[in-house]
């Protein structure tokens, strides 16, 4: 029974909650010091500036160009040494100014460690207070029903906002792969224009140097064209929606033969070849650029609902364990007067291990945010034993379409 598990663990719940409570003020003073330490720091930075400005009008003085600046002050009729005493003054003024800012900047610092540690600390209570409330929960209460509804949401939050980070991951790592392909598409399109000039030389004066050359830059257009390759097919190992990109084969012929069969006609008919790969090359160019700025798009959306769903799993949570302590103090006769430890607040990292209940029809669980209920399948249209693309339907959103939609539009044309 959990009423049996929570009076033994009483012991270790009052602890727990006390040892937060004496130190739960470090949450409301980081801030507000935090703050200050980075204020601090810009107006050291501010003054060492101003500083190092008056030290350099000292030198001019102190200088080869002090009899010179004498001069002229005699005969202005201005005094050189007012002007010099005025400036050496300011800049006693602004290093004792200095001083004092970088006094306050050390003590600021110390308490910044002291406080950073402190919540460290918090942090550390907090979770042990976590695991405490997993161990006791364990499995379903029929004690405590409004317990495991929270912990059905929370679950179902939980694995919904691991497949939204799995996704974004998934569009992000694409993303990666496709700007690493299109800065060597472009360097293999640019060695296919050279191959064309070589061959045009190659026409007109048959040379063998010019042959060379030609047969050259499409073996660099052949290499850059194969590195394109194999970054295309790990992006399409990411998001296997992105199968209808084409592949790059870049088709000559040999060097050998070539040179052995060198006349007019050879060399048109090697002339059609470049010709054809360059073309073919620049329209999948163009395609990798759409694809880009698709997937880009849909990491933006997926970024938003990203966000979105962090927020509701941990608001989520945060209630589950405030609905853990009540039934703590309920159980152990605890008034909220002389509970030891206020509220939860949402914690700073996802600690969610012992978490039960794996919901995976998310028929119902949701949270509100924004006024607007968050359900990532319904959001997103995934189905997680199906690889379609995602789809939004967020009230606040545009509908993301499918990639089998994406394509069949003119501008994700891809061959």
């Amino acid at each position: 029974m959990a009423s049996a598990k929570i009076k033994a663990a009483s012991s270790q719940f009052l602890q727990l909650s006390s040892s937060i409570s004496e130190i739960e003020w470090v949450e409301k003073q980081l801030p507000s010091q935090t703050e200050y330490y980075e204020d601090l720091q810009k107006k050291v930075q501010t003054k060492r500036d101003d500083l190092e400005k008056i030290r350099k009008k000292i030198k001019e003085f102190e200088g080869i160009n002090f009899a010179i600046k004498k001069l002229f002050a005699t005969l202005t009729f201005q005094n050189e040494e007012m002007n010099y005493s005025t400036i050496f003054e300011k800049g006693q003024e602004e290093k004792a100014l200095l001083t004092k800012l970088e006094n306050e900047l050390d003590e600021a610092t110390q308490t910044n460690k002291m406080l950073f540690s402190k919540k460290q600390q918090l942090d550390t209570l907090r979770s042990k207070l976590y695991q405490l409330y997993d161990s006791v929960f364990t499995g379903i209460t029929p004690e405590f029903p409004s317990e495991d509804a929270l912990e059905e949401e929370a679950n179902s939050l939980y694995a919904q906002f691991n497949q939204v980070d799995s996704d974004l991951n998934r569009y992000k790592k694409a993303i990666e792969y496709i700007e690493s392909a299109k800065p060597k598409l472009h360097e293999a399109i640019e060695c296919l224009r050279n191959a064309l000039k070589y061959n045009s030389w190659d026409l007109f004066s048959n040379s063998t140097i010019a042959n060379f050359f030609e047969f050259k830059a499409l073996k660099d257009a052949r290499n850059y064209s194969k590195q394109t390759q194999e970054q295309i097919d790990k992006a399409k190992q990411c998001i296997p929606e992105a199968s209808r990109v084409g592949e790059l084969n870049l088709t000559q012929e040999k060097f050998v033969s070539n040179f052995m069969y060198d006349n007019l006609f050879m060399d048109i008919h090697i002339r059609s070849k470049i010709e054809g790969s360059l073309n073919k090359h620049s329209e999948y160019s163009r395609d990798l650029d759409n694809v880009h700025v698709w997937l880009q798009e849909n990491v933006t959306k997926l970024t938003k609902i990203y966000s979105q769903m962090h927020e509701a799993f941990f608001k989520k949570r945060q209630e589950l364990m405030n609905e853990r302590k009540r039934i703590f103090e309920s159980v152990l006769g605890i008034s909220n007067h002389t509970s030891t430890s206020s509220s939860l607040p949402l914690p700073t990292a996802p600690p969610f291990e012992s978490f039960k209940h794996e919901d995976e029809s998310f028929s119902s669980d949701y949270a509100e945010t924004s006024g607007a209920s968050i359900r990532y399948n319904n959001i997103l249209g995934i189905d997680p034993t199906n690889n379609n693309f995602l789809e939004s339907h967020n009230d606040h959103d545009e509908t993301l379409p499918s990639y089998d939609e994406a394509v069949r539009q003119s501008s994700f044309d891809i061959k």
